[in-house]
């Protein structure tokens, strides 16, 4: 009895315990498996701290072996960061002013030598346009073989700026690839700028400073300075004041134009159409081409917005006289330097251009009245400059496309190749004649 009583009883137990022990079963799994689960992600939590663990061991030890904890460590490099910001608001404002001198300027009719043999020379060559010694101011150099020269009379003002030390003359530049002698240019195919004499493709070249490669795709020096000088993190501009130019524009440096006869010209209703500008040039289109014009609108109309309204409260510190284009022009870069500060600029680049130096005829009178033109804009821009105490960082430079031949042709000069120009600025080391002046007027001396 006890046996069969105990087995039913057991059978019943066995059975009843199975039913219970399935549902259990589900939810000891269920259990298991999110305990798995939380098992591997504290495991992976902390193989990834003891890596952090080990990284900053690492990091430590070699921080100690430069002398000093990470702590230390990171307060240098707060302290670089902070020194390195501090050095770049306190960097000087420098800018470029280049002037092209349009046409193929004669500047061996701008600066002559005297009282030395070359002047005999000289006297022979340019026939009836030379000067008479007595004719030109007279300035002193050293390291030429003449220590004396003659700058042309019309540029009175430039040559009292060499004399103080403010000016310097840089002679004998001209485009080339490779030293070439008259031999080669006349007997060999060594290499040569390309489409010598001509105006256009020499001024390209002048501006580029890659006259053997036809065309502006080098980007002109000016701009490609800036673009260096933008990777440095300094704070460029770029500005021309006589339409579109390739010496300001580089590869990443856009070119602000500004109209010489009316400055800075802002879109009036920019305001009202604001929105609508902003929703047209964020669009993207279909080609490269709709996208870099649409970028390259947004961004000029906001700069011209923005230089207007900087320019527009700011006034000259002199009493401007902007009587001809060429004043007109250089009014409009004093107007821009004066509000350097407002623009937090650091480094700034300008393009302007005077015209008339294509002197195939009248070489005597027109060079009176171009160069006197010239000065006297010099003149007047310079005196803004020092109102503004910005003279010392400026550097004012010429150029021209080509030199004129130092044969005169019994009324002018025609196309050459180098010639002689100037710098001048408050900062440069001036009173001096840079660069090997021409060794001899004379055809038959020359190698």
């Amino acid at each position: 009895m006890v046996w069969q009583n105990w087995e039913p009883e057991t059978t019943t137990t066995t059975t009843t315990s199975s039913k219970i022990t399935e549902a259990d079963r589900k939810q000891e799994n269920n259990e298991k498996l999110t305990a798995k689960r939380a098992g591997f992600a504290e495991a992976n939590a902390k193989k990834q701290e003891a890596k952090q663990k080990k990284r900053d061991a690492a990091a430590e030890a070699k921080a100690k072996r430069r002398g000093g904890s990470m702590l230390q460590a990171a307060s240098e490099v707060k302290m670089q960061e902070g020194t390195e910001e501090h050095e770049k608001q306190a960097r000087p404002y420098k800018a470029i002013v280049l002037m092209h001198l349009s046409g193929g300027c004669d500047s061996y009719h701008m600066l002559v030598p005297i009282d030395c043999p070359l002047y005999d020379e000289y006297k022979i060559r340019r026939g009836d346009v030379a000067f008479e010694q007595n004719q030109v101011i007279e300035i002193d150099t050293e390291g030429q073989q003449c220590t004396k020269f003659g700058v042309h009379p019309s540029l009175q003002f430039v040559a009292s700026l060499y004399k103080d030390g403010s000016a310097a003359f840089v002679s004998n530049v001209g485009s080339l690839v490779t030293p070439l002698t008259g031999a080669d240019y006349m007997y060999t195919n060594a290499e040569r700028p390309n489409s010598l004499f001509a105006h256009g493709h020499q001024a390209v070249g002048a501006m580029t400073l890659k006259s053997q490669i036809a065309g502006a795709s080098p980007r002109g020096v000016g701009g490609r300075i800036l673009d260096r000088l933008t990777e440095q993190s300094y704070t460029t501009n770029s500005f021309s004041i006589s339409g579109k130019s390739p010496f300001p524009k580089g590869y990443r440096t856009p070119v602000e134009i500004v109209s010489k006869q009316h400055g800075v010209v802002k879109l009036d209703t920019y305001d009202e159409w604001a929105k609508s500008i902003e929703n047209m040039t964020m669009q993207k289109y279909g080609n490269v081409y709709a996208e870099e014009y649409a970028t390259s609108l947004g961004n000029y109309l906001k700069s011209s917005q923005y230089l207007y309204q900087v320019l527009e409260k700011l006034t000259l510190k002199t009493d401007y006289d902007e009587n001809g284009v060429l004043s007109k022009q250089l009014s409009q870069v004093a107007r821009i330097i004066n509000a350097r500060e407002d623009r937090n600029a650091e480094r700034d680049l300008f393009f302007v251009k005077h015209g008339g130096y294509d002197m195939h005829k009248d070489l005597g009178e027109d060079s009176v009245g171009v160069f006197g033109e010239l000065d006297e804009a010099i003149s007047i821009f310079v005196a803004e400059l020092k109102a503004q105490g910005s003279f010392d960082s400026t550097l004012f430079a010429t150029m021209s496309e080509f030199g004129r031949r130092l044969e005169y042709n019994g009324r002018g000069t025609d196309h050459g190749w180098s010639g002689n120009y100037f710098i001048l600025g408050g900062g440069i080391k001036g009173g001096r004649v840079y660069n090997d002046y021409i060794e001899t007027f004379d055809y038959e001396k020359a190698t």
